[in-house]
């Protein structure tokens, strides 16, 4: 059964695609009728909200988000600083992942 475990995996790969390179657009499409459990919704409305996850990543998964993205944030006027760093991936997720 497709479970918390899975979205949070599914959504780590569409965060991933949609910030680091090559940061491309991306589309999660999603129906009511596959929102089989309430913590979905948390999750769901906390990407469209804020377009942060908590607990999406641990904090060593973000440090090698955050070394493939510093390039990419340098280049674009972001401070090279975790906060910052953070802030670009964010940015960039919001930019390029949209939920249909």
């Amino acid at each position: 059964q497709y479970g918390m475990n899975e979205l949070k995996s599914d959504f780590q790969d569409f965060y991933r695609k949609a910030a680091v390179k090559p940061a491309l657009p991306h589309a999660l499409i999603m129906t009511d009728g596959q929102i089989v459990n309430e913590q979905f919704l948390v999750c769901v409305n906390d990407m469209l909200s804020s377009g942060t996850i908590p607990d999406l990543f641990t904090r060593d998964e973000y440090d090698g988000i955050f070394n493939q993205i510093r390039g990419a944030a340098k280049y674009h006027g972001y401070p090279d600083d975790r906060d910052s760093l953070f802030q670009f991936f964010v940015d960039r997720v919001r930019k390029h992942l949209h939920l249909i």
